[in-house]
């Protein structure tokens, strides 16, 4: 042969480059209470489950470019007495900070803690954080397949720029359960604080007792609740969903495609809502600060089923409220095209200054349809008082048609409508144009059919 074998096999450095953590590995040290400090970049993993006697689990000490895997063993404590500042995992800041450490990776594992919600109140803990850094001293960094279970504080905090943590789950918390820069495919129970805090929100879910179930910049295919504060809170939602037993149910400047309840309070609060559904039992179901697009909006005792104070296209509101003198199933302040209403008692099932093509019906309400202009549309009202309207326009009415008490008032013209009066005795009216009572009357009726009187001081192309 030309010269001697050269080796066949692989070197267990080959076979396995990364550095266990254990005592003798370089990078590594263990204290007499068995936690491990890394100090120096490298790839990292667990040989079997650790226990601490006190303080923290694993640090990573002013170093970036780590990578742990937990190879799925648990960190967890026995230490006893007041919870103080342990973390299962604790990333120290470096000697530039401010500045942050980066390119940090912790997978594959699970913290457990010993703190425990019994009712309202969290109790015991053995670590504090399960991971933790000091706000915006990590970047770039990412924490992936992780539970985290009885923290006396912080589930997962990520808090920094470009920091991911992704597929992690943490139940029973006294704080925040996940912090980051983005969460996805995340869960966060039992929380006390917030449940999950993240600018970029995806397919997650969060439940909190006191704080928000889930606050981001973009929430997307999420769900979050909270018993006491909002279930989401977002600049932008999208198919998402919020609930709250005493907050709001999902508040945005921007949601598309949610879902919002709340027991007391908005089902969904937002700047400008399309293709949304909210509900309340005792608060306005749904509320637009500007616009509602294809929205949905629904109370079984509040003032608004759906309320847009700028103007609505093409939604709906319901209002059961058994007595109010001030409720309305659909509101806005502008104008309302393709929308329905419906409120039970009240002012009014669809009230808007411009109507056009709607639907407005109530059963024990003031009109079915309020509005300075009204076109192309319908309102109904089943009440049998007195100064009651199938449609109520301050100014004109046309081509519509009002069933009521006085099926139609218009205070200035009424211009090809139908009313209809389900009133048996005089005075009232099919379609009154002119002042509040059929006393004093002006106005103009052009082209109108009723079946009953119609009262106008002017008459035009009428049968």
């Amino acid at each position: 042969p030309p010269g001697a074998p050269a080796p066949s096999m692989k070197t267990l450095d080959q076979l396995e480059p990364r550095i266990p953590l254990q005592a003798g590995a370089p990078g590594v040290s263990i204290d007499a209470n068995g936690t491990i400090t890394i100090s120096r970049p490298g790839s990292y993993y667990l040989t079997g489950d650790l226990t601490v006697a006190e303080g923290d689990g694993i640090q990573i000490d002013q170093t970036g470019d780590v990578s742990i895997d937990l190879n799925g063993f648990t960190i967890s404590s026995t230490a006893a007495g007041p919870v103080l500042d342990r973390a299962a995992i604790r990333i120290i800041p470096g000697a530039n900070y401010p500045a942050p450490t980066s390119n940090l990776s912790i997978c594959n594992g699970h913290i457990r803690g010993t703190a425990q919600n019994e009712g309202d109140t969290f109790s015991g803990g053995s670590f504090l954080n399960g991971i933790y850094c000091a706000t915006y001293s990590v970047s770039s960094s990412r924490v992936a397949d992780i539970t985290v279970s009885g923290m006396a504080m912080d589930g997962l905090h990520l808090e920094g720029y470009s920091n991911l943590i992704s597929n992690c789950n943490v139940s029973i918390c006294g704080g925040t359960g996940i912090t980051a820069n983005i969460a996805s495919d995340c869960s966060a129970i039992g929380c006390y604080g917030n449940g999950i805090v993240a600018s970029q929100v995806t397919n997650c879910f969060a439940e909190s007792n006191h704080g928000q179930g889930i606050q981001g910049q973009q929430v997307a295919n999420s769900y979050g609740y909270s018993m006491d504060d909002t279930g989401i809170q977002a600049t932008n939602a999208q198919n998402s969903y919020g609930y709250s037993t005493n907050g709001q149910g999902l508040r945005a400047t921007v949601a598309t495609n949610c879902y919002g309840h709340s027991a007391t309070r908005e089902g969904i609060y937002a700047t400008i809502s399309t293709g949304c559904q909210g509900v309340s039992s005792s608060g306005t179901g749904l509320c637009a600060e500007k616009t509602a697009d294809n929205c949905y909006g629904e109370t079984a005792s509040g003032r608004y089923g759906l309320c847009a104070y700028k103007g609505a296209t093409n939604c709906s509101g319901y209002n059961n409220v058994s007595s109010s003198t001030t409720a309305y199933g659909l509101y806005t302040g502008g104008s309302a095209t393709g929308c329905g209403g419906y409120t039970r008692t009240g002012l009014a099932g669809l009230s808007a200054e411009v109507v056009n093509n709607c639907q407005g019906s109530t059963t024990a309400a003031t009109a079915g349809i309020q509005g300075s202009v009204v076109t192309n549309s319908l309102g109904q009202n089943d009440s049998t008082a007195a100064n009651t309207y199938g449609i109520d326009a301050k100014i004109s009415a046309s081509f519509s048609t009002g069933t009521g008490i006085v099926g139609i008032r218009a205070i200035r013209s009424a211009n090809y409508c139908h009313g209809t009066t389900t009133a048996t005795n005089s005075p009232f009216l099919a379609i009154l144009t002119g002042q509040t009572t059929p006393i004093v009357i002006s106005g103009t009726a052009i082209g109108c059919t009723s079946t009953g009187t119609i009262t106008a001081t002017n008459k035009y192309l009428m049968p």
